[in-house]
């Protein structure tokens, strides 16, 4: 029991030495006791403690009451492997990826507001639209004078209602829009050559007595 107990402890202090030396300084008090709660009380092994760490690092964010709630946010989706988060990270970036693919092309210059991305989860994870099919209706919100999210969410709830998954099911549509429509006959009971011929009858009898 000793052993293990040593064992622990010698884990703790490595654990915190690396996050020490990625802050730049010793961890205060509070930080620490939040660290072992990770471990005690989420049951966070030491690998994935310093995935949780980096990652949100990475994303510019270094205060503790932050990483704690990320920390809660991965407990309640159970994610209790290093394997697991790093699943997580990596869904997580790609999904970031597609949103600033999306508000370059537009030429936003800024990050997606939450309303933005819940509408950009939908075409991705609902409609399972790829990106592709997502910017070219994008290009069509170039036509107009301000390009926006709803325009571009009526356009691919019509494509996904019409279950088309590529670019290649947009130009058909584009191309018999474009065909020129046959004039059917009249179904209103007129018959044309009559009053063709009637016509005709008329102008010959107006020349002539003329």
């Amino acid at each position: 029991k000793k052993n293990c107990n040593k064992a622990i402890t010698k884990l703790k202090e490595e654990l915190f030495k690396t996050i020490e030396f990625t802050y730049g300084r010793p961890l205060s008090h509070k930080e620490l006791q939040v660290i072992i709660s990770w471990m005690e009380d989420l049951l966070f092994d030491p690998e994935m403690i310093l995935v949780l760490v980096e990652y949100c690092f990475e994303l510019g964010k270094k205060d503790i009451n932050y990483i704690n709630k990320v920390a809660l946010n991965w407990y309640d989706q159970k994610i209790s492997t290093h394997e697991e988060a790093m699943a997580y990270i990596s869904a997580f970036k790609e999904k970031y990826e597609n949103y600033y693919k999306i508000m370059n092309y537009l030429g936003f210059k800024r990050s997606p507001t939450k309303a933005e991305m819940n509408i950009m989860d939908k075409w991705i994870s609902e409609y399972n639209m790829s990106m592709e099919l997502i910017i070219e209706a994008c290009k069509k919100t170039l036509a107009i004078d301000k390009p926006n999210f709803k325009y571009i969410d009526s356009v691919l709830t019509k494509w996904h209602s019409k279950q088309y998954t590529n670019v290649e099911d947009t130009t058909k549509e584009e191309y018999s829009k474009g065909k020129k429509t046959v004039t059917k006959p009249s179904q209103n009971g007129y018959d044309y050559e009559l009053l063709e011929k009637k016509l005709e009858e008329k102008m010959w009898r107006e020349n002539n007595e003329g």
